[in-house]
C-alpha cells in the first residue's frame, strides 16, 4: 500500500486543498504492466 499526500490551490474553492490517497498493493500474481496500465481504475473510498 502507498499513501500519497497532496496539497494544492483550487481556483474553484479559492483555497488550499489537502488530499490523502491510499493506493492498493499489486498482487504477486499480477504483472506490473497490467497493474500500472493507463486507464486502469481502482476501488476508492
Amino acid at each position: 500500500m502507498a499513501l500519497v499526500d497532496l496539497q494544492f490551490r483550487s481556483k474553484y474553492l479559492s483555497s488550499e486543498v489537502h488530499v490523502k490517497v491510499i493506493l492498493p498493493d499489486k498482487s504477486d500474481t499480477m504483472r506490473p504492466s497490467d497493474f500500472f496500465s493507463e486507464g486502469r481504475r481502482y476501488k476508492v473510498l
